[in-house]
């Protein structure tokens, strides 16, 4: 499985959890943000997130987890 990379994530991870099988899946996707994702309501910084929201989406949508954003700002 490819890592979550993104020039706006410090950190990112999948969490897993043990399925029926005994083996693990995957539940979801935690990025860490290196920019401020509460105060980005308009021009460049709104874009920055976009751009990181789309790509965090795009690669939980391959996993089939949900994402969750959470900024160290």
């Amino acid at each position: 499985m490819v890592p979550f990379t993104h020039k706006y994530a410090d950190k990112a991870w999948i969490e897993f959890e043990k399925d029926k099988t005994g083996g693990f899946a995957p539940v979801g996707l935690t990025i860490i943000a290196n920019i401020p994702l509460a105060r980005a309501s308009s021009g460049y910084q709104a874009s920055r997130v976009i751009e990181l929201e789309n790509a965090a989406v795009a690669y939980a949508k391959k996993l089939g987890v949900p994402v969750t954003f959470r900024s160290e700002s």
